[in-house]
């Protein structure tokens, strides 16, 4: 699956990635979450990922702070790190991702944050995130706050079926794509409810859950 989704994202022409990122980022733009949040962290866009300059930009154009993640070699970890100029304070990392300047960004813990926006190779519409199988992400946004959102931006090519869950993986609360904004909360929520409703007896014998 994980092959078969990157390569599909990849596939995509600078035009279209372009293009549909504008889109995304308006579905976005919908969102209460994102658009109430003052302390922000969201990811550099490489290799046909939706786009997030013009986003940052944006968020910190009305003054909410940003961070953005840094994988720390040393550790293996992933942390975050609040920048003020995307141009200044970011430079090519490990995989060649641009990432904050640790001499020169503040680090943000992740209790500190009010919205994650996160990338992903797929999801579905549980909020089941599929990444690079390394799980760096995940353990970070472990330490999220209860009242934080977890935001994926895809295309909706990227939207499964099903994507398979391991222990630890942490589900996004949302999936933004060109198409639609899906609320993976709710979803899980309402069937969380239906398998906590016991099963009632109806006409004919049949058993039945009651929404």
């Amino acid at each position: 699956m994980r092959a078969a989704l990157i390569a599909g994202r990849r596939s995509l022409p600078a035009r279209a990635v372009r293009e549909l990122s504008a889109r995304i980022a308006d579905g976005l733009r919908a969102l209460d979450a994102y658009r109430c949040a003052g302390r922000v962290m969201c990811y550099a866009a490489v290799r046909g990922e939706v786009g997030t300059e013009e986003i940052i930009r944006e968020c910190m154009a009305r003054g909410a702070r940003v961070a953005m993640p840094r994988c720390d070699r040393s550790t293996g970890r992933v942390e975050a790190r609040w920048i003020r100029d995307p141009d200044a304070d970011l430079r090519p990392g490990l995989f060649g991702i641009p990432e904050p300047r640790p001499w020169a960004c503040a680090e943000a813990p992740p209790g500190e944050i009010e919205l994650f926006i996160v990338p992903g190779v797929g999801f579905d519409v549980w909020g089941a995130r599929l990444g690079w199988g390394r799980g760096l992400y995940d353990e970070f946004l472990a330490g999220a706050p209860p009242s934080s959102t977890k935001v994926g931006l895809a295309y909706e090519m990227q939207v499964a079926p099903r994507v398979p869950v391991r222990p630890g993986d942490v589900p996004v609360d949302a999936v933004v794509t060109e198409e639609r904004a899906i609320d993976c909360r709710r979803i899980r929520d309402l069937l969380d409810r239906v398998k906590r409703t016991p099963p009632r007896q109806c006409a004919g014998g049949r058993r039945y859950h009651e929404p």
